[in-house]
C-alpha cells in the first residue's frame, strides 16, 4: 500500500505572502513542457495558508509544481501562474516551498497609438518599461528637431504606463515616425498630425512641500524658468523675495527652495513670464497655496543590514504605494540612515538583479528560470515624526 507524504507551501513569489487555491501537482517522470501536455500523477489544492499536502503517495522523487489553474484543466495556460522547483523533492518531506509568479513573458518594449492632448503634445500608453533606465524618445521623420539628437521633450506619469512626447510636426508633412528607447529594447512608432486642441490648458501644480523645498509640475514640457518673477505672499499681504533657487528638474518638473526663515505657509506667486514652454509660449499669473513641513515632521529611519548572502547585484528597495522611491546597490552587512521620511508604514525588500535591469523580475517556465530572488521584512516599519526608528534586517529570517 503506498503509505508516503509530501507536504509544503506555495508563497508569491513578489509579497511572499500565502497562496490559497493553487492546484498542486506531481510528476515523477516530467517532460520539458509537462505543464501543458501531461496529466500529473497527483494533485492536490493549497489551504488558505498556502500549505498543500499529498498522502498515500508512491515513495520515490518527485518535481513538484503549482498552478493558478482558473479554467480547471489541471494544465497550464496562457497568463495562468506557475510556480516550481528546479530540483526533485524525495517522498516524505514536508518542507517543500514553490514561489508563484506570472507565466506572461513580457519583456519587450511596446507602445500603442498615441492620445493627442494639443499643443503638440500626445500621451502614449507604453508597456515593457524597466524601473531605472532612462527611455530615450527620438525623431525619426517628421518633427522638428528639439536637439542635436533628435530627442524630444517626454516624461512619464506616475505609474509609468503612460508617456508624454511633444511632437512638433514640419507644416508640410501629415504623419511622423519617433523611436523609444530603454537599454537593449527600441520600438519605433508612425502616426498622424492631429488637428488644434482649443481645449487644451497649460497647467501648473503644487505637488510636495519638503523642509524649505516646492516640487511644482507642469502638464507641457518646460524650456526655462525665471526665478526673478517667483515670490511670495505672508500675512495674506505682504510680498516678498523669498525664493533661493529654481531649476528645472525634468521637462515638466520644477524645484524652487526657499530662503532660511520663510514663514512655514504661505502663496508662491508666479509672474507672467516666470516659465517659458517650448512651444515658446508663456505661463499667465498664477498663485499656489503652500504649507511648508520641518525636519520635525519626518522621522529618521536607521536600517541595518544583518547576513547579507554572497551574492552580487543585491539592490534595496522600499516600496510605497508600489512606486519604488528608494533603490539602493548593496555589497555588505551595513546600515542605511533615511533621515527624511513622512510618518507612515515602509515595506522594504532585497532582491538579485540577475539579468542587471534594475528591477525584480518574474521567472519563465519554459525557459527553467526562476524569478529573481527577493528577501523581505517580515512586517512593515512604522515612522513617526520628529522619532528615529532603528530596525535590524536580518537576511536568514
Amino acid at each position: 500500500m503506498d503509505s508516503s507524504t509530501l507536504a509544503g507551501h506555495i508563497l508569491d513569489a513578489f509579497s511572499k505572502e500565502p497562496q490559497e487555491g493553487v492546484k498542486v501537482f506531481l510528476f515523477s517522470n516530467p517532460g520539458d513542457s509537462c505543464l501543458y501536455k501531461e496529466t500529473p500523477e497527483y494533485v492536490t489544492v493549497t489551504d488558505k495558508t498556502g500549505r498543500f499536502f499529498f498522502q498515500n503517495i508512491k515513495d520515490k522523487e518527485y518535481s513538484v509544481f503549482g498552478v493558478k489553474d482558473d479554467n480547471n484543466n489541471n494544465r497550464l495556460d496562457p497568463k495562468e501562474y506557475v510556480a516550481f522547483f528546479k530540483s526533485t523533492y524525495t517522498a516524505n518531506t514536508d518542507t517543500c516551498v514553490l514561489h508563484l509568479f506570472s507565466n506572461v513573458v513580457d519583456d519587450t518594449l511596446t507602445v500603442s497609438s498615441p492620445r493627442y492632448l494639443g499643443n503638440d503634445l500626445f500621451a502614449f500608453a507604453i508597456k515593457g518599461l524597466t524601473k531605472r533606465e532612462e527611455v530615450v524618445v527620438q525623431s525619426i521623420t517628421g518633427l522638428t528637431s528639439l536637439n542635436k539628437k533628435n530627442q524630444l521633450p517626454n516624461w512619464l506619469n506616475n505609474s509609468r504606463d503612460t508617456i508624454f512626447v511633444l511632437c512638433p510636426f514640419f507644416d508640410e508633412v501629415d504623419s511622423c515616425s519617433i523611436q523609444f528607447s530603454q537599454g537593449r529594447f527600441s520600438f519605433p512608432i508612425t502616426f498622424l498630425k492631429n488637428k488644434i486642441n482649443k481645449s487644451f490648458v497649460k497647467k501648473i501644480e503644487l505637488i510636495e512641500t519638503r523642509n524649505t523645498s516646492l516640487q511644482l509640475k507642469t502638464n507641457y514640457p518646460i524650456k526655462k524658468i525665471n526665478s526673478q518673477l517667483l515670490s511670495c505672499i505672508k500675512d495674506d499681504t505682504t510680498i516678498v523675495a523669498c525664493i533661493d533657487t529654481a531649476f528645472i528638474t525634468s521637462y515638466n518638473s520644477i524645484k524652487v527652495s526657499l530662503k532660511s526663515g520663510t514663514n512655514d505657509q504661505g502663496k508662491l506667486i508666479l509672474n507672467p513670464k516666470a516659465i517659458q514652454y517650448f512651444d515658446e509660449s508663456y505661463n499667465a499669473s498664477d498663485t499656489l497655496l503652500y504649507k511648508n513641513f520641518s525636519k520635525q515632521d519626518f522621522g529618521v529611519l536607521k536600517l541595518k543590514l544583518k547576513n547579507l548572502p554572497s551574492e552580487d547585484h543585491l539592490f534595496l528597495v522600499q516600496e510605497e504605494n508600489k512606486q519604488y522611491n528608494i533603490h539602493l546597490p548593496v555589497e555588505t552587512d551595513t546600515t542605511f540612515v533615511f533621515d527624511a521620511l513622512e510618518k507612515g508604514q515602509y515595506d522594504f525588500y532585497l532582491y538579485k538583479d540577475a539579468n542587471k535591469n534594475m528591477q525584480w523580475n518574474h521567472g519563465v517556465y519554459l525557459k527553467n528560470q526562476l524569478s529573481e530572488r527577493i528577501w523581505r521584512l517580515n512586517s512593515p516599519i512604522e515612522i513617526r515624526s520628529n522619532w528615529e526608528t532603528e530596525v535590524i534586517f536580518d537576511l536568514t529570517k
